[in-house]
């Protein structure tokens, strides 16, 4: 696993707030508990304003098939890290399986409203969000 998973923009604040964590294929045995370490390990007072204002959480994974990750497994972790996240809120969290053994990554990001919320301001909100369903199928 790398030491560096969160990237922020500018260094001194969370405007561009992403996680980006690699897992080894030892920490496939254990990614729940490897991820949500990793988690802990950076909370802080910064972190935890930032998902105060932004308190929608998108948590996507891309896996090696040949590790049997069921849905079910992936949704409990899914709100596990969103307790650790102050409670925020799961939105377009999605579980992909791949063909490549060595590729295991979880990017996690935060927005201030749901997409929901940002389709229903703009112009024909319900179409965008048909469109929008229908592409991450």
């Amino acid at each position: 696993m790398k030491d560096n998973w969160i990237t922020t923009g500018d260094g001194d604040s969370y405007s561009e707030f992403r996680g980006l964590l690699y897992l080894s294929e030892d920490d496939m045995t254990r990614w729940q508990d490897v991820v949500l370490e990793k988690i802990r390990s950076v909370k802080s007072e910064k972190l935890q304003e930032y998902v105060k204002r932004n308190p929608y959480i998108t948590i996507a994974a891309l896996f090696y098939r040949g590790w049997e990750i069921s849905q079910v497994d992936y949704d409990h972790f899914v709100n596990d890290a969103c307790a650790e996240f102050w409670d925020a809120q799961p939105v377009l969290c999605k579980l992909d399986l791949g063909k490549k053994r060595k590729r295991n990554i979880i990017c996690i990001g935060f927005a201030p409203g749901s997409i929901q919320d940002w389709l229903s301001k703009n112009k024909n909100a319900k179409l965008r969000l048909q469109s929008f369903l229908h592409r991450i199928k």
